[in-house]
C-alpha cells in the first residue's frame, strides 16, 4: 500500500514538513517508498520459496564471514549443528539494519544512535476510510508518533515510550487503547 505524501506535523496538526510523490516510481524502476507488513511478506516468501525444487531455507543458519574470488563466495556459517561453508556465485545480504554481511563486506552505514523505545501497534483495518491517507510523523514533544498505512487492510502507529513507562505497561490492551482513541479506531 502506498501514500502519495509523508507529513510531518506539530502537536497541533500543522504542517511542518511535507514530502510529495511517495507513491512514484524511483529512477531504479521501484516504489520511492514502501510500508510493508514485514510477517506477510516473510510468509509470502516461504511460500514461494517452498515451490522451488532446488531451494532449501535453512533457519537459524548464521553468516559470521565471507570469501569472494572470481568464481564466487564461501560463506562461513554458524548453524544448530556446528560451523559449515557453503560455496555460491553470490551472497546477498538480506540480514537487517545491523547487517553482518554488510559489515564483512566493507560497506559503511552511518548510524545516527537512534534509541529510543518505541511503542509498535499493528492493526487489522475494518474501515479504511476513518484512518488518514497520508503516512504522518506528529512531532508532539509530549509523545512523539508515526502514522503509517501498512500492506492492505493494515495501518500502523508506532508511539514513543516515555521515561519511567515500562514495556508491561505500554503493551497493556487498554493503555493501547487510550493510545488509539484520537485516532477514532
Amino acid at each position: 500500500r502506498r501514500a502519495g505524501r509523508y507529513d510531518f506535523l506539530n502537536a497541533r496538526g500543522e504542517v511542518l514538513l511535507r514530502f510529495e510523490g511517495a507513491d512514484g516510481m524511483g529512477p531504479g524502476g521501484w516504489p520511492v517508498a514502501n510500508m510493508i507488513h514485514q510477517p506477510s511478506v516473510e510468509a509470502a516468501l516461504r511460500r514461494s520459496l517452498d515451490s522451488q525444487a532446488l531451494a532449501i531455507l535453512q533457519s537459524q543458519w548464521e553468516v559470521g564471514a565471507f570469501e569472494a574470488d572470481e568464481a564466487g563466495v564461501s560463506a562461513h556459517v554458524a548453524t544448530p549443528d556446528g560451523p559449515r561453508t557453503v560455496r555460491a556465485r553470490y551472497l546477498v545480504g538480506a540480514d537487517g539494519a545491523r547487517s553482518p554481511v554488510r559489515k564483512a563486506a566493507g560497506v559503511t552505514f552511518e548510524d545516527l544512535g537512534f534509541e529510543e523505545p518505541w511503542l509498535v501497534v499493528d492493526v487489522l483495518v475494518d474501515d479504511a476510510s476513518r484512518l488518514p491517507t497520508a503516512n504522518l510523523q506528529i512531532c508532539n514533544p509530549a509523545r512523539p508518533t508515526t502514522c503509517v498505512l501498512m500492506g492492505e487492510g493494515r495501518h500502523r502507529w508506532e508511539f514513543m515510550i516515555r521515561p519511567g513507562e515500562t514495556a508491561d505497561q505500554v503493551s497493556d490492551d487498554a493503555f493501547i487503547e487510550t493510545l488509539l482513541a484520537p485516532w477514532n479506531v
